[in-house]
Formats: C-alpha cells, sequence, structure tokens
C-alpha cells in the first residue's frame, strides 16, 4: 500500500509538474500574442499618420483577421468612408462596416456597440430604426460609454425606440454627465449641452420622479454583456480565460461571437399613416346602451402595440368621450395587421389609431 501510495505522489508530482510547463508555456505564447498585435496596431497607426491609407488598411485588416477588435474597429471606418478614398482602401461600403463592427461589439467593445447604434439611428443601412439603435446604444451604455449614454438620453426624452420616460432619460443624462471627459467634445453633446438637455428634462418631472431618477443612478454599475473569449488569448481579460481561449483557437471567428439576437427589443414607432397601410382587418366599435342612450359621439384616441405576427396585445385610450373609450379599446384589440419586416424580419410596432363614434341622424 505504501508503495502504490508512492507511486501515486510520484505521479501526482509528474502531472503537477507538467501542468505547470504547459501553463508557463501558454502565458509566455499569450504575451507573444499581445507583443505582435501591439506591434501590428502600432505599424497601423503610425501609416496612418504619414497618410499611407494602403498601408494602414493592409495592417488593420491583418489585425482585424487575428480577433482584435482595435483592427476590427479600423477596418470598419475605412468602410464607413471616414478616411476617405485612396489607392489601395476599399469603396464606402456600409453593409461591411457592419459585419466589422458586429465582430468588435460581440467581444464588448462599447465603441463599436455605440456606431452601430448611430448607424441604425441615421438610418445608413436604410431606413432609420430607432429599436436596433436603442439595442445596440445600450449595451455601451451599461459600459459606461458616454456617447450611447447620452444617446439614450435623447431616444427615451423622444420615445424613439423605446417607451418614452423621462425618468431614464433623467437617468442616462445624469450618467452621461459623471462619465464624460471634460477636457473634449463628445461626439453627440458637450458638457454644456448634456447639463441644458438634464435642465429642460427635469422640467417634465416631478420631485418623485426626479428622485426615483437619481435612486437608479446610485443604483447603477457598470456592466458588459457576458460573452465568450473570443479567438485572441492576449485579447483576454484574465489568465483563465487566456488559457480556455488558446485551446479554443480553431481561426474560426463565427462560431466563438456572443449571440446577440435574443437581446430584448422595444416596440418600433410608426405612424397612423404607416401603421394604415399594414391594416387587413378592422372590427368597428359596439356602442354601449348608456352611450347610445345618452347620444354619445366622438373620436376615441388609442394607443395599441401591435405584435410580430400582427395581433394587438396592448392598448390605451389616451383621448376622447369617457363613455366610449372601453368600447374603442375593445374594438382595437380585435383588429389584424400584417407583420411590420426590419431587415427582413418581423418586429413589435405601435402606432396610434382613431376610432369614430357616430350615431345616425348625427
Amino acid at each position: 500500500m505504501r508503495i502504490r501510495r508512492s507511486m501515486m505522489t510520484v505521479g501526482l508530482l509528474v502531472a503537477m509538474i507538467l501542468v505547470g510547463q504547459g501553463m508557463i508555456c501558454e502565458t509566455k505564447l499569450v504575451a507573444q500574442n499581445r507583443d505582435s498585435t501591439d506591434d501590428l496596431y502600432k505599424q497601423a497607426e503610425a501609416a496612418q499618420e504619414h497618410h499611407d491609407y494602403a498601408t494602414a488598411f493592409r495592417l488593420a485588416m491583418d489585425l482585424a483577421k487575428l480577433g482584435d477588435t482595435r483592427g476590427e474597429d479600423a477596418v470598419a471606418t475605412y468602410y464607413t468612408g471616414e478616411h476617405g478614398t485612396h489607392p489601395g482602401t476599399p469603396a464606402k461600403n456600409a453593409t461591411e462596416a457592419l459585419k466589422w463592427l458586429k465582430l468588435a461589439a460581440s467581444q464588448n467593445d462599447a465603441w463599436a456597440q455605440d456606431t452601430i447604434g448611430s448607424m441604425y439611428a441615421i438610418g445608413v443601412l436604410g431606413a432609420k430604426n430607432y429599436v436596433e439603435a436603442a439595442k445596440w446604444e445600450r449595451l455601451a451604455a451599461d459600459q459606461g460609454f458616454t456617447d450611447a449614454q447620452f444617446a439614450l438620453t435623447v431616444q427615451f426624452f423622444d420615445g424613439k425606440g423605446v417607451p418614452k420616460d423621462y425618468v431614464h432619460s433623467y437617468m442616462w443624462c445624469t450618467l452621461a454627465l459623471a462619465s464624460a471627459d471634460a477636457r473634449h467634445d463628445n461626439q453627440l453633446g458637450t458638457l454644456d449641452q448634456m447639463t441644458t438637455w438634464r435642465a429642460e428634462i427635469a422640467k417634465r418631472m416631478t420631485p418623485e420622479q426626479i428622485d426615483k431618477a437619481q435612486h437608479l443612478v446610485d443604483e447603477w454599475k457598470p456592466q458588459v454583456s457576458k460573452a465568450t473569449c473570443i479567438t485572441v488569448p492576449a485579447m483576454c481579460a484574465d489568465q483563465t480565460q487566456a488559457n480556455f481561449a488558446q485551446k479554443q483557437w480553431t481561426g474560426s471567428l463565427a462560431n466563438q461571437r456572443m449571440d446577440l439576437s435574443d437581446t430584448h427589443e422595444m416596440p418600433v414607432e410608426l405612424s397612423q399613416e404607416e401603421a394604415q397601410h399594414l391594416l387587413r382587418r378592422k372590427v368597428p366599435p359596439v356602442y354601449s346602451p348608456l352611450a347610445k342612450a345618452s347620444r354619445v359621439s366622438g373620436v376615441v384616441v388609442v394607443n395599441a402595440v401591435v405584435n410580430k405576427e400582427g395581433g394587438v396585445e396592448e392598448v390605451a385610450a389616451v383621448e376622447g368621450p369617457a363613455m366610449l373609450r372601453q368600447a374603442a379599446m375593445d374594438s382595437v384589440k380585435q383588429w389584424q395587421y400584417n407583420p411590420y419586416l426590419v431587415d427582413g424580419r418581423p418586429v413589435k410596432f405601435k402606432t396610434t389609431v382613431n376610432v369614430t363614434f357616430a350615431l345616425s341622424g348625427n
């Protein structure tokens, strides 16, 4: 028994030594990868500073193919046309820019996430899509990225892509002010502009709402989306992740990118005219006996949320005679729409409809 235990002990020691040697080798490999990518990045920067855009783009592409977010971001800027047109650089291509930005964004690159949000908001990829914009801006804002936080300030204030909500607008504006660098202008607004925005938001809020917003600010902590440590060990946050990434090194990026498709989506806002074109079944309202006896008529304005299948799932009467509101909501709940498509897939949308009540003889 003693001999067996001694053999087991020796075996364990040998295994530990081998594992230790493997970890040392992995650590050296990580450092080498980091040195290699840093060198590429410095060379790309130097080439760009000397206006050698062809070389800068080639080096950025080499870096991007290694899964380095700095390279992916740089390649995307060339496809957005930020550097102009030069020999050896690609033509402006928003779709290609989006591809590289999403690769960087999947590694929790806040700048890439914010840029994608801006592209959707201003309609670079087609029609403006504030829902997609808000989704990507939120990912960056959650990490403390100032421009994304201010973008959400505006979207919550206007109710574009997210519900109109002064509490969250005030919260994100306060966080943007806290994270902004006073020495530099931000993409969307300076510190003075942000301060003005927050004052305007506050004018529309009750003291209780401001207290609630401030509580949300106090409770907020930077966070990132859960994602696999991707491809290049040198990009990983700690040695455990680096070891895992090195073992997962296959040269295939697609299988290791985080999936952002299940991010919660808010309804797209459509005008009455846009929604009217999608309407395929309209059920007329039914007068209640009391409203009919009272000879009440008029128009009830109803806010409606339509699901991906075209069914009305939420209604709220916001204007019109009180005696007619319930009948109006009961009517709209039965309406059917054709699905609204964004990038080829159905999404929820919200709209406003007018339900008219008219008695014969009126």
